[in-house]
């Protein structure tokens, strides 16, 4: 379903549809059976409740599957693209170093040495004034398939802020040039 498709629900059938793969997630996490072994098997309801919930968590095993599995990992990236408030390019960086802002469109961010908090970094994500939607969610996915995201607070004066681990799988995935980085 394209997002402009999307768009056309309205807010009681989105969040309806939204529900539904929840549900059907549950369901599929409940029938696997763990003592058949082999890895945990995701779709996309895994994907849409982990793309549209903001609290949602992935499962164990998500991030090696999306390792291991390049039609998942396509899925996923096709379903942040749709439903992505901003997608921001590949980096193009003329050091050897890892990239430390991002900018597109109307949104900014950058990741700053936290100095009143030893081995902590500040994600900021500025917003220009006529910025339509403050995002809730960020994504940061790898070339090679883990997507790391997190739940973001409230816009204050067109800012939102966010202290993390410095050595966090976060940053270091927003770093490399080659990820990709979506807000949502």
């Amino acid at each position: 379903m394209s997002n402009h498709q999307w768009n056309r629900f309205s807010d009681l059938e989105q969040e309806t549809t939204t529900a539904a793969f929840a549900a059907l997630s549950l369901r599929d996490s409940l029938t696997r059976d763990p003592e058949a072994g082999g890895e945990p098997r995701f779709g996309i309801s895994d994907l849409h409740a982990y793309v549209n919930d903001p609290d949602y968590s992935a499962q164990a095993g998500f991030d090696e599957a999306l390792e291991r599995d390049e039609r998942l990992r396509h899925n996923l990236e096709a379903l942040l693209t749709r439903r992505a408030i901003c997608r921001f390019e590949l980096a193009r960086v003329a050091s050897t170093g890892g990239v430390s802002h991002r900018q597109e469109g109307l949104y900014s961010i950058s990741i700053q040495e936290s100095l009143a908090m030893s081995g902590r970094s500040i994600v900021v994500i500025e917003l220009a004034g006529d910025s339509p939607t403050a995002p809730q969610t960020i994504f940061a996915q790898s070339p090679e398939g883990p997507c790391h995201k997190l739940s973001l607070p409230e816009a204050e004066n067109g800012r939102i802020q966010l202290l993390v681990e410095r050595e966090s799988a976060f940053v270091s995935t927003f770093s490399d040039p080659n990820a990709r980085v979506y807000l949502r």
